[in-house]
């Protein structure tokens, strides 16, 4: 069988909890296995729980033998805005500059991490990523145990914005991902990417709903057709107000067929 005819797991790697999904390819591709696993002892100090727990899972043969997609939860990335410069005459330059960005913000917490940027049109910014080279050394070695072919390895905010950015107003506004305790939060002007933060949150969420509404009205004094889409745990959602001004509560629900989209929905489901 062709590798591109293969079956597709996907994986969403966190700190506390691992979510898998397997979706069996076709024409209309089916999704035939699905788990969510707490990371027992799990923290934000290290990544080893969590991939001891993905490892453990690998000997179910519902996750072996396929393709891979992988998501890292926003806890294990740094992330930076990356402006346009004519200037910088090729990629590689380029990717120069925002390692000499993320290293302004976050110094040397980032030596040693493989920095990637996003793809975007000419002339416009780009968000850096960043993430520890060991976490993806690691990851590989238990991506190959289990028969794996890696496709792809993608922060979970990146994730978020190819899923929902044709819901962005022409306008620009924000788009805000809450995961495994950490609020990550983009700010696009039409295609643009304009900043970007990443946050430790807490459990009180009445604070972190009024920070929600700062952000609301951050887009609605730019453009008042400007929106801040807001992808959360759908428990969050039950104790918000849907209709609060200037926030939408963003939700797949049955318009799913790729690997990392039901991948979303479950781990929105059980986070």
């Amino acid at each position: 069988m062709s590798p591109q005819w293969r079956d597709e797991v996907g994986i969403f790697l966190g700190p506390r909890r691992i979510v898998l999904n397997r979706m069996q390819r076709g024409l209309r591709p089916v999704c035939v296995a699905e788990h969510s696993v707490p990371v027992e002892g799990g923290g934000f100090n290290g990544w080893a729980p969590a991939l001891a727990v993905l490892a453990a899972e690998m000997a179910d043969s519902r996750w072996r033998g396929a393709n891979a997609r992988v998501v890292i939860a926003n806890h294990w990335v740094r992330y930076a805005i990356v402006p346009w410069s004519a200037d910088l005459a090729d990629d590689a330059e380029r990717l120069a500059h925002g390692r000499l960005l993320l290293q302004e913000v976050y110094g040397d917490a980032i030596d040693g991490w493989t920095v990637a940027l996003g793809e975007t049109t000419f002339g416009r910014a780009q968000l850096a990523c960043a993430m520890p080279s060991d976490l993806q050394a690691e990851l590989q070695l238990v991506m190959e145990s289990a028969g794996l072919r890696l496709l792809s390895l993608q922060p979970n905010l990146v994730v978020s914005f190819n899923r929902w950015r044709r819901r962005m107003s022409p306008a620009g506004g924000w788009l805000v991902q809450i995961d495994e305790g950490t609020l990550a939060a983009v700010r696009l002007n039409g295609e643009s990417w304009e900043e970007v933060h990443c946050v430790r949150i807490g459990t009180n969420w009445s604070a972190e709903l009024k920070r929600l509404q700062t952000f609301g009205r951050l887009a609605s004094g730019r453009s008042e057709s400007a929106r801040v889409l807001v992808e959360a745990p759908y428990w969050l959602r039950q104790i918000a107000s849907e209709t609060s001004e200037s926030l939408e509560w963003l939700d797949a629900g049955d318009n799913v067929t790729g690997t990392l989209d039901r991948l979303g929905q479950i781990a929105g489901m059980h986070a």
